[in-house]
């Protein structure tokens, strides 16, 4: 598919497309967009915006207090996988749709 891989890359898009044609729009383009995406300079600063934005900082909230630490513990020893001279550098991908409205 346009966006990562295997079945269910396709079947997103075609969730897409559907949701796209059955509300009415026409000439719909979808483009996969991949980029690296710098979240720190370091692990303790990605580790900060991680632990108050985004899914991370949700799934810590419902979290006990020791559950919590072992995550931070993960995440942190994930990262730090993902250091390099420009900071911590992870892989995004999304797609930008363009479709019509012709009403």
């Amino acid at each position: 598919g346009a966006f990562g891989s295997g079945a269910s890359a396709s079947a997103d898009l075609s969730w897409i497309e559907e949701i796209l044609r059955e509300s009415g729009y026409v000439n719909a383009r979808i483009e996969a967009v991949h980029r690296d995406l710098t979240i720190g300079r370091t692990v303790d600063d990605a580790m900060y915006l991680q632990g108050r934005i985004g899914p991370l900082a949700r799934a810590l909230a419902e979290l006990d207090e020791k559950t919590a630490g072992a995550a931070k513990d993960a995440v942190r020893q994930a990262l730090t996988e993902h250091h390099t001279e420009a900071g911590i550098v992870l892989g995004s991908a999304t797609w930008i749709v363009h479709a019509e409205n012709p009403g």
